[in-house]
This record gives structure tokens, sequence and C-alpha cells, in this order.
């Protein structure tokens, strides 16, 4: 069973980058002390596994929730949490709805997909934390991709 922690992170440390999603609306990547980040691609390890792999990552609080060993070992995701992102009810943060957290432990391009079959890319290029901002009529995730 996954566990749960709940950790803060420093929220002015992270730097944000809009992008479009597949279906072509906005949506933004944080990066904690990558101030040169970009969606073009991570500086991956030679050997690394691409996968596909669903996954049901409802909208729930703001505790990470600890990755199954199995899960951890495909994706290299060793915690997630996927709550609003608003700092009061009712008050989104930057516009958007859904904030997705997660912390990596390979430098994996991941591309996150949700219920309404929109993916949302988020590069790695540290094994850290690492967040994206998004709308979304059905934003559990449901399936990871990763190269």
């Amino acid at each position: 069973m996954a566990k749960k922690v709940a950790v803060k992170v420093n929220e002015d440390a992270i730097v944000w980058k809009e992008f479009t999603s597949a279906k072509g609306k906005k949506y933004e990547v944080g990066y904690l002390g990558e101030p040169d980040a970009d969606q073009g691609g991570s500086a991956a390890p030679e050997g690394k596994t691409d996968f596909g792999i669903s996954c049901d990552w409802p909208v729930g609080g703001n505790d990470w929730i600890t990755t199954e060993a199995s899960f951890k070992t495909t994706t290299a995701i060793s915690r997630y949490k996927l709550h609003s992102n608003t700092d009061t009810p009712g008050e989104e943060v930057g516009g958007y709805a859904y904030r997705l957290e997660f912390s990596n432990e390979e430098h994996y391009d991941y591309d996150f997909f949700d219920q309404e079959g929109d993916s949302y890319r988020c590069n790695t290029f540290s094994n850290t934390d690492h967040f994206v901002r998004y709308n979304s009529e059905k934003p559990t995730i449901a399936y990871i991709k990763g190269s």
C-alpha cells in the first residue's frame, strides 16, 4: 500500500515555464533549481527503458503518496501528489485548477495523460521534485509514458 507523507516545498524555489498540451491547452511545468530547463529533451542516462503504464491518480489532498515498488522500478517515480491548485478555496493559482507534483530517481521525459486523453510533458533534468499545473474536466492521471 502507498504511504502518505506531508512535506511542504518552498514555492519561491520553483521556476515555471508555460507549454501547450497535446490538445492545445496551456499548462505549466515547474522545476526546482533548473532555471534553463525546457522541453527540448533531458540528459537521460544510457540504458534506461522506455515505458507506458496505466495508473489511477485522482485529485486528492496535499500529502505525498509513495509509489509501490514495482511502479517505482518501471517509472523511476518514487512519490507523487495531485491536488487542487489553490491557496484558498475557489482561487486558482496562475489560472490552473490542478497541480501534479512528483519525485523522480532517473532522468526521463514523462508524458502524463489525464482521463480526457490530454497529455502534459515534463522533462526531468535532475532527480528532484517536479511540478505540472493544468486544467482538465477529468484531471485524474490515468497513464504515464516515459522515454
